[in-house]
């Protein structure tokens, strides 16, 4: 059996733990806070409804994020009188372990129909990445529409 000098052991446990630190989980820029303060961003998209769960699926998803909640996905009290209005709003967290909240509601029925999309991101908002999470949202969007089913693009 061949004793290795304590020395050369210490020596090798210091090495591998320095490597096994340099390595981390480096987080890549989907996920890094702009910096750019926002109060949410709103925009308008056209789309059908049962499909605002998978683009918001695939939006998180291409930036890192998670959904970890959903609710409101029936009618809530019209409105207008006559006009039912659907809701949904989705809970996110980023790579960074930030909040971030989806709220969508359309006063129409039939699809495709007029769908407004509220989105912040990080406690104080992020217009940059809320800015890129409606892009991507919208963009699957419209692949889905008057679709079952579509294959997802290069992001």
């Amino acid at each position: 059996m061949i004793r290795i000098p304590i020395k050369i052991q210490i020596f090798a446990m210091v090495l591998v733990s320095c490597l096994a630190g340099l390595s981390g989980c480096a987080l890549d820029n989907r996920s890094r806070s702009s910096g750019v303060l926002s109060e949410g961003t709103t925009q308008v998209f056209t789309g059908d409804w049962n499909d605002v769960e998978a683009s918001v699926q695939h939006a998180a998803g291409a930036l890192e994020m998670a959904v970890v909640g959903e609710a409101g996905f029936g009618l809530a009290p019209a409105e207008v009188v006559g006009v039912p209005t659907k809701r949904c709003r989705f809970e996110l967290v980023t790579g960074g372990d930030e909040p971030a909240l989806v709220r969508c509601w359309a006063q129409e029925t039939g699809d495709p129909r007029e769908i407004e999309v509220f989105v912040k991101v990080g406690e104080f908002g992020d217009a940059v990445r809320e800015q890129r999470l409606l892009s991507l949202f919208g963009a699957r969007l419209t692949e889905l529409r008057g679709r079952e089913w579509a294959p997802i693009g290069r992001r």
